[in-house]
């Protein structure tokens, strides 16, 4: 967090309202190039609905945040082809999505699951799979890469979360995750704990769409903050780091800032 604070000082710039404003109207007249195919997507075929940037700036099946997730997947590859060639087993807690579709496009060894609350969601569910990413099924060192698209603040315990994560991905794996972050707090921000099958709210209670659910949505149990890092190593990986990603080229913005935070874990090494 002091990084972090020392460096966005030196670029303020990226807090400004203006200058947000003023990429995404570039946005707009130049079109966005999506990271991992190169493909060039035309002004008109660029979709803005809301202030949320974070959350929209469609193109093709991705917005935003997807972008800047597929941009540290890219990275990551660039040390480690394997992690993005076409043989790849990639898991992601996400099967009903537009980016689940995607990467199943992309990649055939794509594996997506979706969490359902009964044996009637899970019957009727089939044949996506149903996974808890608290105790996932895959035997251990299933999959190159895990990713996750804010998944991570309705998890109930987010620790058990990060070993099952750790436990399932080969020597060489790769975590790449987005949720809405508290890049103000070293602990995060606790919502709500479940304990022996029931809810207690720490906070208002807080729900985001959820495609098994939308009607209800998914419950927030925590916002998490920058210890996460070190979550992550005592879960398991030798390495983890927030990555912030702005770029008008592949249409990354924020609200509050110009970009998406990006946390990425390594079980082989450092994150470059």
């Amino acid at each position: 967090m002091s990084d972090w604070r020392a460096w966005i000082k030196t670029h303020l710039f990226l807090r400004d309202e203006t200058y947000i404003q003023t990429v995404l109207e570039g946005i707009t007249k130049v079109g966005v190039i999506e990271p991992l195919s190169g493909h060039a997507y035309p002004p008109k075929e660029i979709r803005i609905v809301g202030g949320n940037l974070r959350e929209t700036i469609r193109a093709g099946r991705l917005i935003s945040r997807h972008r800047a997730l597929l941009v540290e997947l890219r990275q990551a590859g660039s040390r480690n082809a394997a992690l993005i060639s076409r043989k790849a087993k990639i898991y992601a807690p996400e099967a009903l999505t537009e980016f689940a579709l995607y990467m199943r496009g992309r990649y055939p060894r794509f594996v997506g699951s979706e969490y359902a609350e009964s044996e009637e969601e899970i019957r009727s569910l089939f044949p996506i799979p149903h996974q808890d990413i608290q105790a996932l099924s895959f035997v251990d060192s299933s999959f190159d890469v895990v990713l996750s698209n804010d998944v991570f603040e309705h998890i109930p315990d987010l620790d058990k979360a990060l070993i099952e994560c750790c436990r399932v991905l080969g020597p060489e794996g790769y975590l790449v995750a987005t949720f809405p972050f508290a890049f103000e707090r070293q602990d995060g921000i606790r919502k709500a704990v479940l304990e022996d099958g029931s809810v207690t709210y720490l906070t208002e209670p807080e729900y985001h769409g959820n495609p098994m659910n939308p009607e209800r949505g998914s419950l927030v149990f925590e916002v998490p903050g920058w210890n996460l890092i070190e979550r992550a190593k005592g879960a398991g990986f030798s390495d983890a780091a927030y990555v912030f990603n702005s770029s008008a080229r592949h249409g990354i913005l924020g609200r509050e800032l110009a970009g998406v935070f990006v946390f990425c874990a390594s079980k082989s090494g450092q994150i470059a």
